[in-house]
């Protein structure tokens, strides 16, 4: 009991699943169980095959849980919550390793208008092509995520800011180079604005990164 609840007080592992195995079965017990954070209760002695039901199941119900709270489900990248505790995480190990972190900020242009104009599928299409196109450039160690509204945010450890730049290059062409169409059959292409800064030199915090981002945005 104590086990359980001092996992539920830390922050690292509180979302963990828990399941009870005991000999106890009078009901103050099991209400004593639930209270204190436990996720399922098995009685023993317990069939092999139903404690691996049990555990599978609590698996598969924490994965979906956490898939949920943590992923823009539209896009399939992080969240600004998960993506943001990613970014602090980044340039917490970049201050202990003496490295810079930049921060790239990717927007859709007028995304507002996009939707208005040629309808929410398109701008849906326009994010999901986005997203799959930034996973294949981005997929080696670096924070993504999507934080509404047509932006993306990326971070990246051990580069300079001239470098992260002259890699977005390309990424930045192939941004260009998409044509999308609309419900009517109308045919689109989309403007990135971007704007990268660099920790610690632009800001020490997320926040203040990326209030020197917007300002630059271009």
């Amino acid at each position: 009991m104590e086990l359980c609840r001092a996992v539920r007080t830390d922050p690292q592992w509180q979302e963990l699943p828990i399941v009870f195995l005991t000999a106890h079965r009078e009901m103050e017990t099991v209400q004593q169980v639930f209270a204190v954070g436990g996720d399922d209760y098995v009685v023993k002695p317990v069939v092999g095959a139903e404690l691996l039901a049990r555990i599978t199941h609590r698996l598969e119900r924490s994965r979906l849980l956490q898939s949920l709270s943590t992923k823009d489900p539209l896009t399939g990248l992080a969240n600004q919550f998960q993506s943001n505790r990613d970014l602090q995480h980044l340039i917490a190990q970049a201050e202990k390793n003496q490295q810079s972190v930049c921060l790239i900020i990717l927007s859709v242009t007028d995304f507002r208008q996009i939707n208005i104009k040629y309808g929410h599928q398109a701008g849906n299409e326009v994010l999901q092509r986005w997203s799959r196109l930034f996973q294949s450039a981005f997929c080696s160690g670096e924070v993504l995520g999507y934080w509404g509204n047509g932006e993306f945010v990326v971070g990246v450890s051990g580069l300079t800011k001239t470098e992260v730049n002259h890699r977005l290059s390309e990424i930045l062409t192939t941004l260009r180079q998409q044509i999308f169409t609309a419900f009517d059959g109308d045919r689109f292409q989309v403007i990135c604005n971007f704007a990268v800064v660099e920790y610690p030199n632009d800001g020490l915090t997320i926040q203040s990164l990326y209030q020197v981002a917007a300002g630059h945005n271009s």
